[in-house]
């Protein structure tokens, strides 16, 4: 900061009127000079901070690449922006909520807030409850939630001496995941379960098949066990039956089997696959 006010300093020796800062460096005639009010000289300041300080190289300001590259203010933000990108934050964390749609809504102890169909409430609405009036003019009994409608899975009130609370949907399942005002328009449309036939036919459909898995699960839990050893038995005559046939015979019925095939191409007909020869071009 103390170098900056020299570079203030410097600014201000050119201009007409400078005082200084003692007797030492008052010029000639001052009083005669001194014709800026305060807000130009402001204006001139700016001028200089925009036209002359943010474009003047100082050694302030390196790159790690390039230490001995001169760099000014100006250039340094270009780099930045240009390597790292540039978020813009709102000076105000909270005006996110304020531009969200406004809902005035009376408040019901035990029940909170109920807006486009769907019912809000918790320890947020308990508290405005409690509170009493609200504090906003020709509105005693009424409070502005905010909501967003991309998400209907809660809503956004500002409780005073607290700041923005949020709201959750007290009905089932709306907690798990947010929810837009499309999918509720949609959930608007679609009929009740016990209005819809299909849906109807669709369970007895599914009920009638998991009785028939049941039963033929139950069936097989009542078939006698099978005596023990039984599967070696027939594992040893198998091999007894193997040892008994010629190597001619076996390999006169695996001759057989392979002539009795079908070249699956052959059923293909016009649509058999063509094979193509890429060492010969064909």
């Amino acid at each position: 900061m103390e170098r900056f006010y020299g570079t203030i300093n410097r600014w201000q020796q050119t201009m007409p009127g400078h005082v200084g800062r003692n007797a030492t460096e008052r010029g000639v005639g001052v009083e005669q000079a001194a014709y800026y009010l305060p807000f130009e000289a402001e204006d001139l300041f700016w001028q200089f901070v925009l036209g002359i300080y943010h474009c003047t190289e100082h050694d302030g300001l390196v790159l790690p690449d390039a230490p001995e590259h001169p760099i000014s203010p100006n250039r340094m933000y270009d780099i930045g922006v240009a390597t790292s990108g540039m978020v813009r934050l709102p000076p105000d964390p909270d005006i996110y909520f304020e531009i969200l749609p406004k809902r005035w809504r009376c408040v019901q102890k035990g029940s909170g807030v109920s807006i486009d169909g769907l019912p809000y409430g918790g320890d947020v609405t308990e508290a405005l409850c409690n509170h009493g009036p609200s504090p906003y003019p020709g509105k005693p009994n009424a409070w502005p939630f905010r909501q967003d409608r991309r998400d209907r899975s809660q809503i956004y009130v500002k409780v005073p001496g607290e700041g923005w609370r949020s709201v959750p949907c007290t009905r089932p399942m709306a907690h798990e995941m947010p929810f837009g005002h499309n999918a509720t328009h949609l959930a608007k449309c679609l009929p009740l379960l016990k209005d819809d036939a299909g849906f109807l036919q669709r369970r007895e459909s599914g009920t009638q098949t998991d009785a028939w898995i049941d039963g033929v699960e139950d069936h097989r839990g009542t078939q006698p066990a099978r005596p023990h050893g039984s599967g070696s038995d027939r594992s040893r005559a198998a091999a007894q039956d193997r040892d008994s046939t010629s190597i001619k015979d076996r390999e006169k019925a695996t001759r057989q089997r392979r002539a009795s095939r079908v070249d699956p191409s052959a059923l293909l007909g016009d649509f058999s696959p063509t094979i193509y020869d890429a060492g010969n071009g064909q």
